[in-house]
């Protein structure tokens, strides 16, 4: 990319990174906004331990950086493999001792998905995915999950859905950590990513709850992988390859959950930012790179719309779809602080075509700006970016009728220890919680100092592009929750790219304080 374009993504990330924190530290409990973490202290306490925690990792690495090093150089292969079949195993057994039915749009998929595999079609709530249609998709993944259990095993259904996600959710550990290695070329560097990614992301109770939020995470870290390797990649044809890949794989991602997507357009941005290259061999490989691209969300295309969807027993009625309009106007009420508001869902449905419903949203949603004036809307974006980073449970529990039944063969020997970490009435469930925020306001903190390289010139175009990549994502992720409706859980599929980006702080921060050290 060209210095302009770097230099201005990291303004802005930084930018957002220090109002996002500035907002969390000092109106997160007296803003009181529709829907907030409550934990055992203010975020400014959490953010002075995380601090003072990164400090003792400054003085670790000082004292001791070189031996680390080498040990790590020397055991990574054996500690990873034993480190993930624990997470694994650890995984499998509490989301067993803890599971539970929950309600709200993950019981329609969980229903639905069981409907499918026992023939049940009559039940299948077709209004639902006529008007949310990017749920269609995930049904049909876990169609395919529980047919194969039910064809090889005959048991636990239910469960195996769950299961499926603990093992997305450890290539997701494992993939932070192949990043940040190719990133970093530095073993600690890789070893502090893959730490915090495994407590905050492999141990979050969210694998617990089938939906997209759980199964949409290794997406953008696959995509990242992907794009990664095709950088670096030497051979013509396997990096043509790889990005075909990436586009098909980006494409699943948009089906899956809009979100994900966001990192495939910065990976076009920086691409476009290619092209204006004066060097016509580098225009010749970035436009064949797009090309590759663009074929593999071509084929994803081709499969969903001719053999996916198809495959599933639905009666779609394309005048009901819910589209974009709805949400931008959901995202402008001062109702819920732009979350979920059952009275603009009542509005919208009540329209019989999607011209209508959308020609009506969006008339709310300009009515709404006009009433805001700029700084109301000012104080709205605000309060929306508090409930979006101001929880780092991602909202656990706070979905309507979160915690259902527990079914019978949910109960073993680790259910009472699970009970008591994942319900709010139970005894370690404030302790868990202020942990998870603890990680996520140092994690925030940290990013501030990611967009600050060492030395411009020492940073190598590859790794530029990949950063750059990052940036823009996480940008992007904000910029869609600010304008469409506003959930902390949003941010969940994404919680590895932000573990990431704070190892970029902290090895930034470290640099920064080695160089006035002398």
């Amino acid at each position: 990319m060209t210095g302009f374009s770097t230099k201005a993504i990291c303004i802005l990330f930084t930018a957002i990174m220090i109002w996002t924190l500035f907002l969390l530290v000092g109106f997160h409990e007296t803003a009181d906004v529709y829907t907030s973490g409550h934990f055992f202290m203010e975020d400014g306490g959490f953010l002075i331990i995380g601090c003072a925690v990164v400090y003792l990792l400054y003085c670790w690495n000082k004292r001791s950086g070189i031996r680390i090093e080498a040990f790590l150089q020397k055991h990574h292969r054996t500690l990873l493999v034993l480190s993930l079949v624990i997470l694994l195993v650890w995984q499998l057994y509490a989301c067993f001792g803890g599971y539970f039915s929950t309600g709200w749009d993950a019981q329609v998929i969980r229903e639905t998905v069981l409907n499918e595999v026992n023939g049940d079609y009559e039940a299948i709530k077709n209004w639902y995915f006529s008007a949310f249609s990017n749920n269609i998709f995930l049904v049909w993944i876990y169609t395919q999950v529980v047919t194969l259990v039910d064809r090889t095993v005959g048991i636990g259904l239910e469960y195996s859905m769950v299961a499926f996600q603990c093992l997305l959710d450890v290539c997701t550990v494992y993939l932070t950590y192949r990043i940040a290695f190719d990133l970093f070329h530095s073993y600690r560097a890789a070893w502090l990513t893959y730490v915090v990614a495994y407590l905050f992301v492999g141990l979050s109770p969210w694998f617990i709850i089938v939906y997209s939020d759980a199964t949409g995470i290794v997406l953008p870290v696959l995509l990242i992988r992907l794009y990664q390797k095709g950088q670096y990649q030497t051979t013509k044809g396997r990096s043509l390859t790889l990005f075909a890949i990436l586009g098909f794989f980006a494409m699943a991602g948009f089906y899956l959950k809009p979100q994900i997507f966001i990192t495939a357009i910065a990976m076009v941005l920086v691409s476009i930012s290619t092209l204006v290259s004066k060097n016509k061999n580098t225009f010749q490989i970035t436009l064949r790179k797009l090309g590759a691209g663009i074929l593999g969300a071509v084929l994803f295309l081709g499969i969903y719309h001719s053999l996916i969807v198809p495959s599933l027993h639905l009666n779609i009625d394309k005048e009901r779809a819910i589209s974009w309009p709805h949400y931008l106007m959901m995202g402008l009420n001062d109702t819920t602080d732009g979350v979920y508001f059952s009275d603009d869902v009542v509005y919208s449905t009540q329209f019989a075509t999607r011209k209508e419903r959308n020609a009506a949203d969006l008339e709310v949603a300009r009515q709404r700006i006009s009433d805001y004036g700029f700084s109301g809307m000012v104080r709205h974006l605000s309060r929306k970016e508090i409930v979006n980073y101001g929880d780092g449970t991602f909202a656990w529990g706070v979905e309507g009728s979160f915690f259902g039944e527990i079914p019978s063969w949910a109960n073993n020997r680790v259910s009472p220890l699970m009970h008591e970490i994942l319900f709010p009435e139970g005894k370690l469930f404030m302790t868990v919680i202020s942990c998870q925020q603890l990680i996520w306001i140092t994690i925030l903190a940290m990013c501030m100092f990611a967009a600050k390289t060492k030395k411009k010139e020492a940073v190598e175009p590859h790794q530029e592009n990949v950063e750059n990549v990052i940036f823009l994502s996480l940008i992007g992720l904000t910029l869609f929750e600010l304008i469409f409706e506003a959930r902390a859980r949003y941010l969940f599929c994404y919680a590895p790219v932000f573990v990431l980006t704070a190892v970029l702080g902290v090895r930034n921060l470290f640099y920064c304080v080695q160089a006035k050290e002398g």
